[in-house]
């Protein structure tokens, strides 16, 4: 799907890779350790502080989620965003609003 997305041909051996680093389960595991940024800037920052808890980033989700901790001025801002990026490109500009398949 992605290098369809990107018109990149890839051979079978390639889409297996790419499928396969592209993995919720292959993410999770190679997270570990390396989303750990420090926050040496943070008043009392004693060397432990990270901004995020240890393996924590990447977690599954479901379409549209997110917007429920968005106000209102930063989804439309994301909306233009949207526009500018794929607003010439409908197939494009639907699949990042609503997930799902890309074709």
């Amino acid at each position: 799907k992605l290098s369809k997305f990107y018109d990149i041909e890839l051979t079978t051996e390639e889409q297996e890779d790419v499928v396969q680093k592209c993995s919720f389960k292959y993410m999770k595991e190679q997270q570990k350790g390396k989303f750990d940024y420090k926050l040496p800037a943070l008043k009392g920052y004693d060397g432990s502080q990270t901004v995020f808890k240890s393996n924590s980033l990447l977690r599954k989700g479901t379409v549209g989620e997110g917007s429920k901790y968005f106000t209102e001025e930063e989804k439309e801002t994301w909306k233009q965003w949207e526009e500018t990026k794929f607003g010439v490109d409908e197939a494009k500009l639907r699949w990042a609003r609503q997930g799902g398949d890309f074709e």
